[in-house]
């Protein structure tokens, strides 16, 4: 299950998933580190009603957002993928329609 699934489906928003599991433990976990000496990673996690519930308002405010636009234009990354849910989480949204969205950026060394 995505991050973005999980935290609209529990109702929780956050960068760690509900077993406490960083996004960097999932990274190396997974098949994209097998082999690399080092992995870099960055994530970037969102939610939005109405307008900011698509895609581009997401990254509209991640851009306005310092850490999320360093993200996001940073070229330290090579590698990326997203999960997107097309509900919010209920604990901050008082279940208003919406959708949920993570987004990884890596890069193998």
């Amino acid at each position: 299950m995505s991050l973005a699934r999980e935290m609209a489906s529990h109702g929780y928003f956050g960068d760690d998933t509900m077993t406490g599991q960083t996004p960097w433990q999932r990274i190396a976990s997974s098949p994209y580190a097998v082999g690399a000496q080092v992995v870099a990673a960055g994530q970037n996690i969102g939610w939005g009603t109405g307008g900011l519930a698509t895609p581009q308002g997401v990254v509209e405010e991640w851009m306005r957002s310092p850490p999320h636009r360093l993200i996001l234009l940073s070229s330290s990354y090579r590698d990326v993928g997203a999960g997107v849910a097309p509900i919010a989480p209920s604990s901050v949204t008082d279940e208003r329609p919406g959708a949920t969205y993570t987004v990884e950026f890596a890069a193998r060394g």
